[in-house]
């Protein structure tokens, strides 16, 4: 396999970070190797589950008698509890290196895996396994004992063996609601679509939305027109994933912009003009449902979303909400912004994309960078280390070298 540069490069300069943290951390007794393996650990869960530092860190189990697991995680919300997390981490001092897990580790963490899904107990686990796994029961039995699916990480900054990725074992668990995520240095990180999400709309009445929702049966495309108060939208923003929701759109947040001031000056000073001198959003997804609530407003479920247009006013207000806490609560409350939903395929969602006006001047370069053409370009160099860089915005940390075509 052959490794992917940029994506290595975002994967130690996490763990460096990580270790730097854990060497901060009182009272903790271990070697720069322990500390190492364990931000790894770490790195995965803030990159694949977005944890933050404290979190990621209390899923530490390494050390004696951990089974072959390092890291095991869960969230206690009921809608995500039944996927339990398990990690096995490996660090190697020269980046990319071979020679990482061997094939009696896999197979004991597997078995483990196994013996966590049917209710065993495991054989001589430490003291903090055995509280986790406990915990985690106690979760499952009062929510109904639900099946559960548990992904299993081997994470390492070196390279895994082709022939450890098809072992008997791996090919037996995966018949078992075990999944299998092999991150190293040819395939670090994730690449999730957005979370679905919820936002608390206005339309002009469930019986009556003729006003609200438009309709292409011939292209297969419907779109909806709402509004929402900006804090319900910054709310949705957060909790269905930053960077995925600006995915498709012509650029990152351009934070010098005259524009954005105007904006941000509105919204600090004339919160309920907001509504009327706002361009608005406009979203593209794959599907979305509107429902009835007790009161006058509607609840809006948006499956596979992307902003398409808009990404400055909610990167702006994101910032603010982010950097200020607390500071412009009264102006998020008195706040609307005006939603323009598409329910569209990635081809028609691409030239809404194109279409859609912008509130800051964009030249044909941005409107093209999410051609599909563009999009494979920009991979090969990626591999290489080297980021084409299509988007005002984008972030440039992890390349060695940029090309700019923007």
């Amino acid at each position: 396999m052959t490794i992917h540069k940029t994506k290595l490069n975002k994967f130690t300069t996490l763990i460096e970070e990580n270790k730097k943290r854990i060497d901060r951390v009182p009272n903790l007794r271990l070697d720069d190797n322990g500390k190492y393996t364990r931000a790894v650990s770490i790195s995965i869960l803030e990159e694949y589950y977005k944890l933050n530092f404290q979190e990621a860190f209390s899923a530490i189990c390494e050390g004696d008698g951990d089974c072959k697991i390092d890291a095991l995680h869960y969230s206690d919300d009921a809608d995500t509890l039944t996927e339990l997390v398990l990690i096995q981490s490996k660090y190697k001092n020269i980046p990319g290196d071979t020679g990482t897990f061997t094939g009696d580790e896999i197979k004991t963490l597997v078995s483990n895996a196994i013996a966590i899904l049917t209710g065993r107990d495991l054989e001589n686990p430490n003291d903090k396994i055995k509280e986790k796994i406990a915990r985690y029961r106690t979760l499952l039995n009062e929510n109904g004992n639900p099946s559960i699916t548990i992904t299993i990480f081997l994470a390492t900054n070196g390279v895994i063996h082709e022939d450890h990725k098809s072992l008997q074992c791996i090919l037996d668990a995966q018949s078992r609601n075990i999944e299998f995520v092999f991150a190293d240095a040819t395939a670090f990180g994730s690449e999730p679509q957005a979370a679905n999400g919820t936002l608390r709309i206005n339309i002009k009445d469930e019986s009556d939305k003729t006003d609200s929702i438009f309709r292409n049966p011939d292209a297969c495309m419907e779109g909806l027109l709402a509004s929402c108060s900006v804090n319900d939208y910054i709310d949705f923003y957060m909790r269905a994933g930053k960077k995925q929701l600006l995915s498709q759109n012509v650029r990152f947040l351009l934070k010098k912009s005259n524009v954005n001031k105007r904006i941000e000056n509105c919204f600090k000073t004339h919160p309920e003009d907001f509504c009327f001198l706002n361009n608005g959003i406009s979203i593209v997804c794959t599907d979305y449902r509107v429902e009835p609530t007790a009161g006058a407003l509607f609840n809006l479920t948006l499956t596979g979303a992307s902003i398409v247009n808009g990404g400055q006013t909610t990167g702006l207000l994101a910032d603010l909400f982010e950097s200020e806490p607390g500071r412009y609560d009264e102006q998020f409350r008195k706040a609307n912004v005006i939603l323009r939903v598409f329910k569209a395929s990635p081809e028609h969602a691409f030239k809404i994309a194109e279409a859609t006006n912008s509130q800051n001047p964009i030249d044909i370069v941005n409107l093209k960078a999410n051609h599909e053409t563009q999009r494979k370009v920009k991979e090969f160099f990626n591999e290489k280390g080297v980021g084409l860089l299509v988007k005002d915005g984008e972030e440039i940390v992890f390349f060695d070298d940029t090309i700019t075509n923007c």
